[in-house]
């Protein structure tokens, strides 16, 4: 299973993805002046603000949400991947399972066919035994009473 780490922006609170952005800034506005990881949103306007000579200090309502739907995309994406991985594993479970019943209703059938014949040629060959004998009887009587 792939593992997203996920990080907090400081600016604006919104989680993001760390693969996703590699965002940082420092944050002047709330005292910090080492740079800290924020999200792509807030990098950007981070760095318009700096480019216009304002330090967001006067800057007082909190970003808009800006959610990463990268990650929400990456988190379906992969849900969706192990749900299919989940159905093929359970698909070739269960044709398996359908492919060994089966042979062994194959097997079955081949030795009902198996054990029918020999019975029947065990019927045949008593039934030759039994008329052999009946007209030797009936041979040797013919014989010897004439």
């Amino acid at each position: 299973m792939i593992r997203c780490d996920l990080h907090h922006c400081r600016n604006c609170g919104n989680v993001f993805c760390g693969d996703c952005t590699t965002g940082r800034a420092g944050l002047p506005k709330y005292g910090i002046e080492k740079e800290v990881r924020v999200c792509d949103a807030c990098l950007v306007e981070l760095k318009v603000l700096s480019a216009s000579g304002s330090n967001g200090a006067a800057r007082r309502e909190k970003p808009k949400f800006h959610s990463n739907t990268t990650t929400q995309q990456q988190q379906q994406r992969e849900a969706e991947r192990l749900r299919q991985k989940q159905y093929q594993k359970e698909a070739a479970a269960k044709a398996a399972k359908d492919k060994e019943l089966r042979l062994k209703e194959e097997e079955d059938l081949q030795l009902a066919l198996a054990l029918s014949a020999s019975e029947a040629e065990s019927k045949q060959q008593i039934e030759r035994q039994v008329s052999c004998g009946i007209f030797c009887i009936l041979f040797i009587s013919f014989f010897s009473c004439g």
